[in-house]
C-alpha cells in the first residue's frame, strides 16, 4: 500500500508539473517549461511506462518546446520515439501513426534531412487517402509549404492530382479541404513552372474562397494575386 500511495504521489507530482510546463510555454518562457516537461515526462515514464497516454502527451510537449528553441536533433529523437509507439499502439496504417509520421517528417525537413523526410511524407500521405479529407488536406498543406526544400517532383504532382479527385467525391466534408488541397498543388506547380497546371489549380481555388469569402476580401485578393503572377510567368493576360 505505501508503494501504492508513493506512486500516486509521484503521479500528482508529475501532474503539477507539466501543467506547470504548459503555462510556462502560453507565457513563451521556454527555458523554464523545458525542465518541468523533462521532470513530468521521466515521472510519467517510471510510474505509468513509456508508452502510455499521459507519458506520450508529456513526450509531444517537450519535443515542441525543444524544437521552438532549436533543439531540432532532441526533438527528432521524441518525434521519432512517439511515431513507434503509435505504430504499436494503432498499427502501423493507422490514421494515428500517419499523423505521427507527418510531424516527425517535418521536424526531419527543418533539419535538413530531405531524403527522409519525403518517404515520410509519402508514407502519412498514403495513409491519408485512405483516411478522411481533413487529415489529407493538411498533409497537402505541409508538402506545399516543403516544396521548395524537398524539390518534389512529377510523381507528387501525380499524387497531388490523385488527391483532389478523390476530395472532390468527398463533398460532405466540406470546400474548405478541397480549397486547402488546389492551393498546396498550386504552390507545387508553381515551383515547378508547371504554369498552365498552377493556373489550373489555383482558379479552382479562387472559385472556392471567393464563394465562401467573396471577391474583396484580403484573403481571395491575395489568391488573385497569385493568379495573375502564375499568367504572366507563361505570357497570358489573366481573365479574372
Amino acid at each position: 500500500m505505501a508503494r501504492q500511495l508513493h506512486g500516486v504521489g509521484d503521479l500528482e507530482v508529475g501532474r503539477c508539473l507539466g501543467l506547470l510546463g504548459l503555462i510556462l510555454i502560453k507565457t513563451g518562457d521556454l527555458a523554464a517549461a523545458e525542465p518541468m516537461l523533462r521532470q513530468a515526462l521521466s515521472i510519467r515514464e517510471r510510474a505509468l511506462g513509456p508508452e502510455h497516454e499521459a507519458t506520450l502527451s508529456s513526450l509531444i510537449f517537450l519535443a515542441q518546446v525543444l524544437s521552438k528553441r532549436g533543439d531540432g536533433a532532441g526533438a527528432e529523437v521524441l518525434l521519432r520515439r512517439y511515431m513507434v509507439a503509435e505504430e504499436r499502439h494503432y498499427g502501423k496504417d493507422s490514421v494515428q501513426a500517419g499523423m505521427a509520421a507527418l510531424n516527425l517528417a517535418e521536424r526531419m525537413r527543418d533539419n535538413g534531412k530531405h531524403p527522409e523526410a519525403e518517404a515520410l511524407y509519402l508514407r502519412s500521405f498514403n495513409i491519408a487517402m485512405r483516411a478522411d479529407a481533413e487529415y489529407l488536406s493538411r498533409v497537402m498543406l505541409s508538402l506545399g509549404a516543403s516544396h521548395e526544400e524537398l524539390k518534389l517532383n512529377e510523381k507528387w504532382e501525380m499524387l497531388f492530382g490523385e488527391a483532389i479527385v478523390l476530395m472532390r467525391g468527398r463533398s460532405k466534408q466540406g470546400e474548405l479541404r478541397l480549397f486547402q488541397g488546389l492551393l498546396a498543388l498550386g504552390k507545387v506547380l508553381v515551383h515547378r513552372q508547371e504554369w498552365e497546371k498552377a493556373e489550373a489549380a489555383l482558379r479552382g481555388a479562387l472559385e472556392i474562397r471567393e464563394r465562401r469569402l467573396g471577391r474583396n476580401h484580403p484573403a481571395t485578393l491575395e489568391i488573385l494575386e497569385e493568379l495573375k503572377r502564375v499568367t504572366a510567368a507563361h505570357g497570358r493576360q489573366a481573365e479574372i
